[in-house]
C-alpha cells in the first residue's frame, strides 16, 4: 500500500482488498474471524493506529497501561467479515477472557451491519473498545468488515 495518508484511507483501501481474499471461514472457535496469510495489511492498520496515539484513548477508557512498546501489549489481530455467523443473533459469552477487544473499523459500520449491539456506530478508521470478558450481543444484521485487535 502506498503511504496511506490516514488510518481512515488505509483501512478503505485494507477493506478492499481483504474482501477479494476472504472466502471461507479459517477459525475453529470463531467462524466470523478469517484468518489471513498475509499479514502485511493487518500490520500497516495496526502501525497507523499506534501512530495516532490511539492506546492513550484505551487508557482514559479502561484504565489499562501500556508498555514503553506497545506493540507487545497486542496479543493478536483478526479481520472480521460480520457475515455468515452461526450465532447471526443472540449472545456470544466471555470471547476474549482477561483481554480488552478493539474493534477497529474498514468501513462505515453499525449494529445493522454486524457490530454487537453495545457499540452504535463506528466510521471507517475509528475504533472502539470493549473488555473481552463482558458478552457481546448481535442482532441479525451482518457484513461490515473490521479488526478485532486483542490487547493483554
Amino acid at each position: 500500500m502506498a503511504n496511506p495518508q490516514s488510518l481512515r484511507d488505509a483501512a478503505a483501501s485494507v477493506a478492499d482488498n481483504l474482501r477479494l481474499k476472504i472466502r471461507h471461514r479459517s477459525h475453529p472457535h470463531y467462524p466470523w474471524l478469517f484468518l489471513p496469510r498475509d499479514k502485511e495489511e493487518i500490520n500497516t492498520i495496526l502501525n497507523l493506529w499506534l501512530q495516532e496515539g490511539s492506546l492513550d484513548a484505551v487508557t482514559q477508557k479502561t484504565g489499562k497501561s501500556f508498555k514503553e512498546n506497545p506493540r507487545e501489549n497486542i496479543s493478536d489481530a483478526y479481520p472480521i467479515l460480520w457475515a455468515d455467523r452461526p450465532l447471526a443473533t443472540g449472545v456470544l459469552q466471555t470471547p476474549f477472557p482477561g483481554k480488552t477487544l478493539v474493534i477497529i473499523a474498514l468501513e462505515d459500520l453499525d449494529d445493522q451491519n454486524g457490530l454487537p449491539t453495545n457499540i452504535t456506530k463506528i466510521s471507517c478508521g475509528s475504533f472502539a473498545v470493549h473488555s473481552g470478558d463482558e458478552d457481546l450481543k448481535f442482532k441479525k444484521q451482518g457484513g461490515g468488515l473490521a479488526f478485532f485487535v486483542l490487547l493483554d
